[in-house]
């Protein structure tokens, strides 16, 4: 019997706080630029795939991770909870049925990042302007 529930728990939903709470790691690292290999090096003695873990809930963060995490990434731990409510509301917006919360951003995506730094390491403001109008001008002919 014993062994029978060890097995139902490693197929576990994960608890949405700790679907959060990996999300917001994932979204931190990415903004920051830095690839799971350096930020599992920063955060102490574990490996790239226990990071991924965390990242996709897998595993749950220990409190203790939590704290490295949170200092080797520059933010405080309440970082990782910023936006959850304990009745499962993000933002005021109410989920439905099981639903986990979603905070993937799109400002947060790989590609919105690499757009970003490079609009900033445009040094001539002029330029950067006109970048900006066009990249809004290919939005707005863009179909929807």
């Amino acid at each position: 019997m014993a062994r029978q529930k060890e097995h139902k728990s490693n197929n576990r939903q994960p608890h949405p706080v700790d679907v959060y709470a990996g999300k917001r790691l994932r979204e931190r690292r990415l903004i920051l630029d830095i690839n799971q290999r350096t930020l599992a090096e920063r955060a102490g003695d574990i490996t790239y795939q226990q990071l991924q873990k965390y990242e996709i809930a897998a595993n749950r963060i220990s409190a203790s991770r939590l704290y490295e995490f949170s200092k080797a990434l520059g933010v405080p731990v309440t970082y990782f909870f910023e936006g959850f409510t304990e009745d499962g509301r993000k933002d005021g917006k109410s989920r439905t049925g099981d639903q986990l919360p979603d905070i993937e951003d799109p400002v947060t995506r790989r590609q919105s990042l690499k757009l970003v730094r490079a609009y900033y390491d445009i040094a001539d403001p002029d330029m950067r302007k006109a970048f900006l109008d066009m990249v809004r001008a290919c939005g707005r002919a863009s179909p929807e």
